[in-house]
């Protein structure tokens, strides 16, 4: 059976994606929802509880925005596409956390081309274990404290999206290799050959660990050519949100009236 939400709900709305957790749909232009999968209630709320968390926090200009979040239900703010060019933010490390699955389709861009991180489900404490995700998004080597999330963990992750966007493909993607060669591979920190270029210098010194902090990646960034062109993200003024979380609830009161209680009850429910 489908885990999908009913079709009384969804029916007029766009399909933007599914995920281990959630379907994403577009609700206007502004607002996307994200729908809780089958079975997958806990994890589901994890996220929303990060959200929970970061609201008590100084805001981020680069983290997807959440209007309105209920069991099994997350109002969050529209994006334009993922990010096949761009890179990160630093609070999550001011609060001990890291994202706990940093890839390309979890870098956002909104309407003005702005960067913005997504998908907190995965979320842990620096210094835990890292549950299994895959290479080239997770660090093998020794380097990384065999599988815990640490600074090098997340410069290794960084330093293989940078060479995804800059090279078109992952880590030994273009060659017929087998999936178990390249983990070895990766594992024995031996990587694909990179030019003299500036982008490629940072990304051998991210799989390296060669970075103090991920401020000092940042600094580095930061001073890159055309960087400081580059857009800049901006916090939403408080009167936008107010609004936007108003709408999230005509929707709760209008063409989505008792999809709370369908959610929950979907989230709830076992695997097949």
């Amino acid at each position: 059976m489908s885990d999908l939400p009913p079709s009384r709900f969804i029916s007029r709305l766009d399909i933007l994606g599914r995920g281990a957790t959630a379907w994403a749909f577009k609700l206007d232009q502004d607002i996307a929802l994200k729908y809780v999968r089958k079975g997958r209630l806990k994890e589901f709320q994890a996220e929303n509880e990060m959200y929970d968390l970061f609201e008590k926090h100084r805001p981020s200009p680069y983290i997807v925005h959440s209007f309105f979040r209920l069991p099994g239900l997350n109002f969050m703010q529209l994006m334009s596409s993922g990010l096949d060019q761009r890179i990160y933010s630093n609070q999550r490390h001011s609060l001990g956390l890291v994202q706990g699955d940093l890839r390309p389709r979890n870098i956002l861009l909104d309407v003005g081309d702005h960067l913005k991180l997504a998908d907190f489900d995965c979320v842990a404490k620096v210094g835990s274990k890292n549950p299994g995700n895959p290479p080239p998004w997770v660090c093998l080597g020794p380097r990384d404290g065999f599988g815990m999330y640490r600074t090098t963990s997340e410069l290794f992750t960084f330093g293989s999206i940078l060479y995804n966007l800059t090279h078109g493909c992952e880590p030994y993607e273009e060659l017929d290799l087998d999936g178990n060669e390249v983990v070895e591979l990766l594992r024995l920190m031996k990587f694909p050959e990179l030019s003299q270029s500036v982008l490629d210098e940072v990304t051998h010194r991210c799989w390296y660990g060669e970075y103090e902090s991920l401020a000092d990646l940042a600094s580095e960034m930061a001073n890159l050519d055309g960087a400081k062109a580059a857009p800049r993200a901006v916090l939403s003024d408080e009167n936008h949100i107010a609004q936007m979380r108003d709408r999230c609830c005509q929707f709760l009161t209008g063409s989505l009236a008792g999809i709370g209680i369908a959610a929950v009850s979907n989230g709830e429910e076992e695997r097949a």
